[in-house]
């Protein structure tokens, strides 16, 4: 898991680019905030998950980056 920006450790502004998440309402996801995320089954990609039901969303919603050979089983 890493970010889709390469950014490693700790932004000497931390506080001032972040995700906005207002509960059952809106997330806000600046391009710093999204992460690569390993989701099973999909190989030679990134993959952000941007939305799910613990953010107060009915659904899940990604964002997946294929690279060549990538996809899902």
């Amino acid at each position: 898991m890493g970010y889709l920006n390469n950014v490693t450790g700790y932004r000497d502004d931390l506080l001032a680019n972040r995700a906005i998440v207002k509960h059952g309402n809106f997330a806000l996801l600046t391009p710093d905030g999204l992460v690569k995320n390993i989701i099973p089954g999909f190989e030679n990609c990134d993959a952000t998950i941007l939305s799910t039901p613990k953010l107060g969303a009915s659904f899940v919603d990604y964002l997946v980056t294929l690279h060549q050979n990538g996809g899902n089983q």
